[in-house]
């Protein structure tokens, strides 16, 4: 047996029976069975170990000399890696960041440990001038404080040992009764509390800030542990969550402490919150619920408890064993115990967190971004602020009723903070009003510094605006004083879009909005958009042009950072120099591993056709993509692949829009009939709620192919960057055939891409460069979506699949270096015909043995 095997709880490995061991240089790898060549390259360190951290780092020879996961992690890099959908990339994120962990643990305790031992050099930062009995009185401190954490977390393993041990012999137990249905019987609420806190702008002058929010606590926590270091995993959505925590069940690592974060529309269990239909209900109502706990004869949430010892329960219960979103709720029920809440408690002693959320730091620890091909617009929007006239409104009442009734009771530098506040609610509301002059549009963009100058208020420090709301808690006073003052809105409980939050100041969105104005002049821009026929209509808009200074206090902080992905390519928005997401960063800590398919080349065929049946040119360019003849011919080229593919065909679309466009003229005429002829046809809702329904249909359908006379399976008519288009799964028989019609090029006419267009063009002519690399970002969107969606047919290695790019513009050398390597590497096919093109997808098919 080996050390590791005999490590116990502490190092979150539970050895189990027929999982592989992969042994590295000193310690092995735990997976659940025997990995593939590219996982290895994935997960290893090479020759570097923990004990050679200072030495010059290794470089990967596969791959064009990219670093591993591994060894990334130890050198505290931000990794960019790519393993195609289906090579197994969540096992190999989870076994090499856990071993990872696991090492640094070890190494962390016997660090510690050897400080204690008497004589060892660098014990104390007082050095040789402090008396050998200080030194001693030191370390004997510091091992006991050792000691006595060590025994905490002893008895803690043994809780959730115990516990996990029930749950196998017994299933799910229910160990607490439900609260007994009781009210709080806090004292009325003075006036007082709402007074804001006095604030000096000076730093000397600043004093303690303790007390600005209410900052509970924990000590009386009986779970109350020293921080870990931790590894935070972040997805787009809920199923993507739930699919790693899958990977991460069948792993040797069951005793690690994870919790998964959601939503409260996913993980609430209060019947009379759940029902409502949208997230800010949802919210607000529970807030409401939880104000009403604290007054008497007020309607409370009886899962939100207050017993400590019950919360801390409720964390060893969710540390004791993996569970995703589904089973920490399920957790819940059976508790008694708010899921939403008690996941967010056990957060702080968890080692892998799912999504990061308020109240998570990622100071000094891991963190991994799943499906980070789309992260540069995910923080564009996160960081674009839109403000609306009613916030606005409902921002100046309230701050004018707070400053009628306190005015007499606020210092002078308080007041001055307030008007100058109320002067900058004012001149947005101004920019806001119907235009009378002809020189402008009613939609129009600005750079930040022209807005500001026009709005007449360059001489307030935005700055000390920023510092003076941040410290003294001016929003959450005044939403309170107004909860307090205002009358309640009673809002049914319907979808609506006149729909404002109770709880949220409508200072927060004002204050984000001022913010923003702070920002560098080039890097972003304010969209002013003035409805005249709906005033509440009326917008305000900070486009955030360069995502790079908002990212950095990630990168900054954590100690490592991983964007992972399937399809990565084309991958020049992450690194290129004039729109790259790490332009502080040196060069030496960026690192990019990417590998090939785990499939032979002979499972995937990609052939590019220029043309149809009748020989014509298949250019669906915005300009010509609506000829009745082009939108014929691609109806016969989509029949005629059809007849020779067996099982599933999806075929994308740029646009909702063009997809009915085209689906329309084809109902008209006997193109659908043909195709459905052999395909049962299926097309993309654009309601959310009906895409399971579509999908299940879709699956059902090609399940039961034998029994549909003349079927040979079904089509799906998708959008690009659909709702089909990512994170779906169209495995084996689903997804035989992937068709991508036309380069999917996002609006050229929209403002906002114009003015990114614009942004990337300056950068480039202040460094002296060529101002085409404009184009080359524009393609890039293009071909990022491209990518996403022909990366839904091959999911296993045994899977295999055809994939058909129709546009003549596939063949320009520089598009197709923009295809995914996994794709170029098994070599891209251009017939020179139509016939030639169904003669090869045909052969293809024939040539496949299943299960092979």
């Amino acid at each position: 047996m080996t050390k590791i095997e005999e490590e116990d709880d502490r190092t979150g490995i539970e050895r189990i029976s027929g999982k592989s061991v992969v042994l590295t240089e000193d310690s092995p790898f735990l997976f659940p069975f025997d990995p593939w060549p590219i996982q290895l390259a994935f997960m290893t360190r090479l020759q570097l170990s923990l004990k050679m951290l200072k030495h010059r780092p290794l470089i990967l020879t596969v791959s064009a000399s990219l670093f591993s996961l591994y060894e990334g992690l130890s050198l505290g890099k931000v990794m960019i890696m790519e393993s195609p959908t289906g090579t197994g990339k969540s096992l190999s994120l989870l076994c090499g960041s856990l071993k990872w962990l696991h090492d640094f643990h070890r190494k962390l305790e016997v660090e510690e440990y050897a400080k204690c031992v008497p004589n060892e050099p660098g014990v104390s930062n007082s050095g040789a001038d402090e008396p050998s009995w200080v030194l001693e009185h030191e370390r004997k401190v510091a091992l006991r404080e050792l000691e006595y954490a060590a025994e905490r977390k002893r008895k803690r393993a043994q809780r959730l040992e115990e516990l996990r041990q029930a749950e196998k012999e017994n299933g799910w137990r229910q160990t607490l009764k439900r609260p007994k249905n009781h009210h709080g019987n806090d004292e009325e609420e003075d006036p007082q509390e709402f007074l804001v806190n006095e604030y000096e702008s000076e730093p000397e002058a600043s004093g303690k800030r303790g007390d600005l929010v209410d900052n509970p606590t924990d000590s009386d926590d009986p779970q109350d542990e020293r921080d870990e270091l931790k590894i935070i995993y972040c997805s787009r959505t809920h199923s993507q969550i739930s699919q790693f925590i899958k990977e991460m069940q069948k792993t040797a690592y069951q005793t690690v402490k994870s919790v998964s974060l959601g939503s409260r529309q996913t993980m609430c269990i209060n019947d009379s919150v759940k029902q409502l239909k949208s997230v800010s209900r949802m919210n607000d109502k529970c807030l409401d619920l939880i104000k009403g706990a604290s007054k008497e004869g007020g309607s409370y949430c009886p899962y939100r408890s207050k017993d400590q010892q019950k919360r801390a329960l409720f964390t060893d219960h969710i540390h004791a064993v993996i569970r995703d979103i589904e089973e920490i709720v399920e957790t819940g029920k059976r508790q008694d115990t708010c899921p939403y809440f008690g996941s967010r408690d056990a957060v702080r002693t968890s080692q892998k967190t799912a999504r990061e959320s308020v109240g998570i730091t990622v100071k000094g620890n891991i963190v991994i971004i799943d499906e980070a091909h789309n992260l540069i617009d995910a923080i564009t929007s996160v960081h674009s602020v839109s403000l609306d006239s009613r916030q606005l409104n409902r921002s100046d009442a309230q701050l004018q009723s707070y400053l009628q009734k306190y005015k007499s009771r606020l210092k002078g530098k308080t007041l001055a903070y307030i008007r100058q506040l109320l002067l900058l609610i004012k001149a947005l509301q101004r920019a806001l009003r119907p235009l009378t002059s002809e020189e402008r549009a009613q939609s129009y963009i600005r750079r930040t510094n022209d807005f500001v100058h026009d709005l007449d208020i360059d001489h307030i420090n935005l700055f000390k605006i920023e510092r003076y709301l941040a410290n003294s808690g001016l929003a959450q006073k005044l939403q309170g004083f107004a909860e307090r003052t205002e009358d309640p809105k009673v809002a049914a409980d319907t979808e609506d879009t006149d729909f404002m939050p109770k709880h949220v100041s409508p200072l927060k969105p004002v204050e984000a909005f001022l913010m923003s104005l702070t920002n560098p002049d080039l890097e972003g821009r304010i969209v002013v958009n003035i409805s005249e026929a709906d005033s509440s209509a009326s917008n305000l808009k900070y486009l955030l042009l360069n995502p790079a200074n908002c990212f950095r206090s990630i990168v900054e902080d954590a100690r490592a950072v991983v964007l992972a992905g399937g399809t990565m390519e084309p991958v020049q928005d992450l690194l290129h120099e004039f729109f790259q997401l790490f332009p502080y960063l040196p060069t030496d800590r960026i690192s990019r591993f990417t590998c090939g398919h785990i499939i032979p080349p002979t499972s995937l065929l990609t052939t590019i056709v220029a043309n149809g049946p009748n020989q014509i040119d298949f250019d669906f360019t915005f300009e010509k993509r609506n000829d009745g003849k082009l939108i014929d011919e691609l109806g016969g080229a989509i029949a005629n692949f059809c007849n020779v593919t067996p099982g599933g065909v999806v075929c994308f679309f740029a646009s909702y829009d063009y997809l009915d466009v085209v689906y329309n003229r084809w109902q008209m005429g006997r193109i659908l009939s043909r195709i459905n002829s052999k395909k049962q046809v299926f097309k993309e809702p654009k309601q959310s709620v009906l895409v399971d329904t579509t999908l299940t249909a879709y699956a059902q359908c090609i399940r039961n192919t034998s029994n549909l006379q003349g079927h040979t399976g079904a089509i799906l008519f998708a959008v690009v960057g659909g709702k089909m288009s990512e994170g779906i799964n169209f495995s084996d028989d689903l997804g035989r055939l992937v068709i991508m019609v036309g380069l999917p090029f996002p609006n050229i006419r929209s403002p906002e891409l114009k003015e990114k267009l614009n942004y990337v063009k300056a950068r480039a002519s202040l460094r002296g460069s060529d101002c085409a690399v404009a184009n080359d970002y524009y393609e890039n969107l293009c071909m990022k979506a491209v990518n996403q969606s022909i990366g839904r047919a091959i999911r296993h290695k045994d899977d295999y699949a055809a994939i058909v790019l129709l546009d003549h513009r596939y063949g320009q050398q520089r598009i197709k270096q923009k295809l995914p390597g996994w794709i170029r590497d098994a070599g891209i096919r251009e017939p020179g015909g139509f016939g030639r093109a169904i003669a090869e997808v045909s052969k293809f098919f024939r040539g496949i043995k299943p299960g092979c």
